[in-house]
């Protein structure tokens, strides 16, 4: 990926690692956001695997230990927010493999949370003020 530093994807194992495992979302919204301050118009595609099974039942595959709700959400809303998002999709959502539609739940409260984001930026809502500091990360650069 063209302007992302080498170590970008460094946030997998500090998210999986230290104490309560706050660092992983800060440092993958970071690193998630480098292209976009630049100017790129962003497609943002989610893959609902990224979330653990327990929020996501009903995908094809499930990838243990995966994002938990709290972890994902502010990331996506903060993501298009900041960034010129131009469209997004979510993909590898199967209903018929989660009987309580949680995943199917999830889901549309993450198009919510991303429609969100690309509203407030459109109204010109201030930078990272909008969630609680700990949830989204330091200020961009």
């Amino acid at each position: 990926m063209e302007g992302v530093p080498p170590d970008a994807w460094k946030w997998e194992v500090d998210r999986t690692s230290g104490p309560g495992r706050e660092p992983g979302p800060i440092n993958l919204q970071r690193y998630a956001l480098v292209p976009a301050y630049a100017g790129i118009a962003t497609l943002l595609s989610l893959d609902i695997d990224v979330l653990d099974p327990a929020f996501a039942p009903g995908t094809g595959t499930p990838e243990p230990p995966g994002l938990t709700n709290r972890e994902l959400l502010p990331a996506l809303r903060r993501i298009c927010h900041e960034t010129p998002v131009v469209g997004m999709d979510i993909v590898e959502v199967a209903p018929h493999l989660d009987p309580g539609y949680t995943t199917t739940m999830n889901a549309r409260r993450a198009i919510f949370e991303a429609l969100t984001g690309i509203a407030m930026r459109r109204k010109g809502l201030p930078g990272p003020a909008y969630v609680d500091p700990d949830v989204g990360g330091p200020p961009p650069a």
